[in-house]
């Protein structure tokens, strides 16, 4: 089966990837649709472009070209990233950070020119390692997390200013997480992360205005791919109850006042993208 068709077996209908059973082996609930072609994709998302099997790719299964990510990644010798470099929204800039990195890599694909943006040692504190980072709305700022790996508390969140380098704190560190897999809502007013533990309770939410870590009145777990949704009301991840369950796709409010399931079944998810209707 040629690339292209394999994608769209594993398309179902939230963007899911990673099945280690064919779908329908899969017991969903509710059920979800299969997308099967590009021909059945909405307009919105056939040029959307995903990072799939080590390439960039649209989801109408043409390959991106010219591909900066694979571009970097050769350049820089590194055949499977455990981090993806990741585009600014306008993908004017490439961030990238080795995992466990002293360093954060940018690339204007405007100018054609790399910097080091953060670096241990220069604008940040010697010896720290950085977990994740992402763009700011608006492109100017990148956030990213920083810490001492085996220091308690160890992790901290930071902006630096793009055109100045400038490295801001924010001091909210002192959870067991690293603060991995960072998101920003579209207003810049709130970051999400994988679980951060704090008192027993499942906290994936830093109000970036108050400068802390909000919880959710959800169950244990473990937790990933956490997105805002346009309504910046909304959030959406990947829940699990214990390491080999199947997986959840679930839908809270930013208030607390609503958990609901989309759709579960899945023995491994993934979130690549949300819009106001689909995920």
């Amino acid at each position: 089966m040629r690339r292209t068709q394999a994608l769209w077996l594993i398309w179902v209908l939230f963007l899911l990837t990673g099945c280690a059973l064919p779908a329908r082996q899969v017991v969903l609930q509710p059920p979800a649709r299969d997308v099967l072609s590009s021909e059945e994709l909405p307009e919105s998302l056939v040029h959307l472009s995903i990072y799939w099997n080590n390439h960039l790719i649209y989801l109408n299964g043409e390959p991106v070209e010219p591909d900066p990510i694979r571009q970097l990644l050769d350049e820089m010798r590194i055949v499977s990233p455990g981090s993806i470099p990741k585009f600014s929204h306008q993908r004017r800039y490439l961030v990238y950070a080795k995992v466990a990195a002293t360093k954060i890599l940018l690339w204007d694909l405007d100018t054609n020119t790399r910097e080091w943006l953060v670096e241990a040692g220069r604008n940040l504190p010697p010896g720290v390692k950085i977990s994740d980072y992402a763009f700011m709305p608006d492109d100017d700022k990148v956030i990213f997390a920083y810490g001492w790996e085996g220091r308690n508390p160890d992790w901290d969140l930071a902006l630096v200013d793009i055109e100045t380098g400038e490295v801001e704190s924010l001091n909210i560190g002192g959870f067991i997480s690293d603060f991995g897999q960072l998101n920003v809502s579209p207003d810049g007013k709130w970051a999400a992360t994988d679980m951060v533990t704090l008192d027993s309770r499942v906290c994936l939410l830093v109000n970036l205005e108050m400068r802390r870590v909000e919880c959710l009145n959800i169950e244990k777990g473990w937790y990933n791919d956490v997105k805002f949704l346009p309504d910046l009301e909304h959030i959406v991840y990947v829940h699990k109850r214990e390491i080999l369950s199947p997986n959840t796709v679930m839908l809270s409010r930013l208030d607390g006042t609503e958990n609901r399931v989309l759709v579960s079944g899945f023995v491994h998810a993934a979130i690549f993208t949300v819009s106001s209707t689909r995920v």
